[in-house]
């Protein structure tokens, strides 16, 4: 069984965050399939069995701000894709294809090509790790229709996407995770990364700033290889399939370390949320028959893509959805309070409701307890949904971060990212169902291989290697204490880092904590344990530094103040209460650019942003305590989305073309007058563009020309 922090032998229970110093070879933030691929990557590579055998085990630590299983992999339902062909004659050189074409040519092709060769070996490891798929009657690998997956380069669907009923996610989460617990992986659970810190004169990685929510430490651990693999944003708006913690952390803390984001304009909506609650009802629901109707009860889909109709790639399906209600032929949901008809039926009346029992039991089960629809019998009001961010920090294929400077590449030194919040380029401007999971696998494992292929290199000289680690010591007793005597009443904006307090105060602050030695405490295995450069890692301390303080001065005013348990004084005006401004920005950013966008509603959007961040760096906590303090969490969540938002609003400004998932109204069109571009961003709105990877593939090539042996 790993290690976690739930196994607590103290807690801080002042207003006071102590700081605990810790040191890991690797450091993974996020237990999702990425998170956890990389990981297995890791401990199955021939470097770290090499490393193990040399007695040089590298320390492997996944930290996650809620308990690993409840990663929003779990909530992936269709399948996974690979050409398989169990049950349609397929090659991987029409998945790459489709995923291209797919993409609207924005995907770099090296990416995707990687992707559609490799997926087939990533699902049959799956299998070994315990997923259980569902099977054809003579055994195999069963696999179904998804959308935008063709035979022949885009002349007819194909049964592609394994799948596991509907439960695909749950499934490689639950594997994944029983694999690393058969690898003695560490886990850090419901701990919160605040701050990565990365020193950009040496272009290395220090180390993460992390609050425990569990008993109110701060962390401060220092590492030479992390990888971020948080997952996606779709909290950004109001209407999302996505879960409560998906606030795009990864990528915010990417822009405020000084990082870019690559593409982060291109944000998918899935066609099939259930009515206005967001809920994902799968694409396998169409897969297996259903049929989209307008509240002329007609089947539109084949007046928008007459080869796939029902089963189009997800961007031009939402679009015909958004066509359909625009052009008055919407429907209400008349289970919500909200009667406007911005809806169209999914009809799986056509569907047995056995057969939805045994292939489709968590759609039938989402419909019936969310919606209180018998499918078999009514019509279902869906409107698209925001699902996945197609954008994320830029990655070499290896997994490796690094920044683009109009002209070349300079990587972050032991910095990875992998699965939704980095960007490899495979997606391009709208990703295919089933090659989600298949990129934060396959890529993930990349990633993990990596890593370990570089500790291996840098323990060529074992004094520079981090020293080996537990996780007993984050349950230690021992920890540095940054609580302060001093009455302390400054208004500094508690969310801004660089925010300067109160002169005396800070001065007095800042001799008390530099006055506290980073001591790296002893393991039980000294036979691996290294020297570390003291002088070393200034970055990371000064975050964690700042970052008590500023948690100190939040709870110390808030302290100070008296707390009335009458209605009247528990009631938050929407300027002063997190979750106002949280449901208020998702309101925000789904009227500017959900499914489609113009200069007018991005820059409103802007000036809105602008009032909430204002509203946003008043915020502090009612309560005091450190222990699952859940409204400092969210302020920190809101900050992270405020800075992302505005990222999302002036690359989508910036781009004067409609591609793929992205729709500018007042650019209707494919730029073609230059080759497809990927944007990069960083977080003063500085942008820089990059040509698409074309290997194979010529943008908007006549695919009956395409001959399928000259692609190797």
């Amino acid at each position: 069984m790993p290690s976690t922090l739930s196994e607590q032998s103290t807690t801080n229970k002042s207003s006071y965050p102590n700081i605990k110093s810790l040191q890991y070879d690797v450091v993974i933030i996020g237990s999702g399939a990425a998170g956890l691929s990389a990981a297995i990557g890791i401990v199955k590579s021939d470097s770290y069995k090499k490393l193990t055998e040399n007695g040089k085990k590298p320390s492997v630590l996944v930290i996650s701000k809620l308990q690993a299983l409840r990663a929003h992999t779990g909530s992936a339902e269709g399948g996974i894709a690979a050409s398989l062909s169990n049950i349609d004659q397929d090659y991987w050189q029409w998945h790459y294809y489709d995923t291209v074409h797919g993409g609207d040519w924005l995907s770099d092709q090296d990416a995707a090509k990687i992707l559609a060769k490799e997926a087939s070996k990533t699902v049959i490891q799956l299998e070994h790790y315990g997923v259980a798929f569902s099977r054809t009657n003579d055994g195999h690998i069963a696999q179904r229709n998804f959308g935008g997956h063709t035979s022949k380069f885009g002349q007819k669907p194909i049964r592609r996407a394994a799948y596991a009923a509907d439960r695909i996610g749950h499934q490689i989460l639950y594997s994944l995770w029983q694999q690393c617990v058969a690898e003695n992986i560490n886990f850090a659970e419901e701990c919160y990364v605040t701050d990565i810190a990365i020193n950009h004169e040496s272009n290395r990685v220090e180390g993460i700033v992390a609050y425990n929510e569990s008993n109110g430490n701060i962390l401060s651990i220092s590492t030479k290889s992390l990888l971020i693999a948080t997952g996606g944003a779709g909290r950004l708006f109001s209407t999302t399939s996505n879960s409560w913690d998906l606030t795009g952390d990864g990528m915010a803390l990417a822009l405020k370390a000084g990082l870019q984001l690559e593409d982060c304009e291109f944000i998918q909506f899935h066609p099939t949320g259930l009515s206005h609650t967001g809920i994902l009802i799968s694409e396998a629901a169409r897969s297996e028959g259903g049929i989209l109707r307008n509240s002329k009860n007609e089947a539109f889909m084949k007046n928008y893509d007459s080869i796939h109709s029902d089963l189009a790639p997800r961007d031009v399906v939402s679009r015909a959805i958004i066509s359909e209600i625009d052009a008055g032929r919407g429907v209400e949901d008349t289970h919500s309070d909200n009667l406007s008809k911005d809806c169209v039926w999914l009809d799986m009346t056509n569907i047995q409701k056995d057969h939805m029992k045994e292939v489709l039991p968590q759609v039938l089960e989402t419909i019936e307890k969310y919606g209180n629809y018998d499918p078999s019998h009514y019509f279902i009001p869906i409107k698209p949904t925001a699902h996945y961010t197609m954008g994320g920090i830029p990655i070499s294929l290896n997994g490796e971060v690094y920044k683009w400077d109009g002209n070349q590449k300079s990587v972050i030194q032991g910095l990875y990212a992998s699965g939704e919040c980095s960007c490899v380029g495979v997606h391009g401007a709208n990703r295919l169902g089933g090659n989600s999971l298949l990129e934060a696998c396959l890529f993930g494992t990349k990633a993990g291989i990596s890593i370990a292929n570089s500790i291996k290199t840098s323990q060529i000289d074992s004094k520079n290697n981090l020293q080996n680690n537990t996780t007993d010591n984050l349950n230690d007793n021992s920890s540095y204490n940054t609580s302060d005597n001093s009455n302390d009443n400054s208004n500094d904006n508690y969310l801004q880092t660089n925010t300067q307090t109160n002169t005396q105060t800070n001065t007095q602050t800042n001799n008390e904590l530099n006055n506290i030695n980073f001591e790296t405490e002893n393991t039980e295995n000294t036979e691996n344990t290294h020297e570390i450069n003291k002088s070393s890692n200034e970055i990371l301390k000064n975050l964690t530094f700042k970052r008590a303080n500023i948690i100190r001065h939040m709870l110390s005013e808030t302290k100070d103040k008296t707390i009335n348990n009458t209605v009247e004084n528990t009631e938050q005006s929407t300027e002063s209460n997190p979750y106002a401004l949280f449901t208020q920005l998702g309101k925000v950013m789904e009227h500017a650019i959900a499914v489609r966008c113009s200069e007018k509603t991005i820059l409103e959007a802007l000036n809105s942003i602008s009032e909430i961040e204002k509203s946003a760096r008043e915020l502090k906590p009612r309560d005091t305590s450190l222990i699952f303090n859940q409204e400092m969490t969210t302020i920190y969540e809101l900050q992270n989305m405020i800075t992302l938002s505005k990222a999302i609003l002036y690359a989508s400004l910036n781009r004067h073309e409609s591609r793929g998932s992205f729709t500018r109204l007042d650019y209707p069109n494919h730029n073609n007058a230059i080759l497809p571009q990927h944007s990069f961003i960083d977080n003063q709105n500085k942008i820089y563009n990059k040509p698409v990877n074309i290997i194979d593939f010529q943008p908007n090539i006549d695919a009956t020309k395409i001959i399928l042996q000259n692609i190797k």
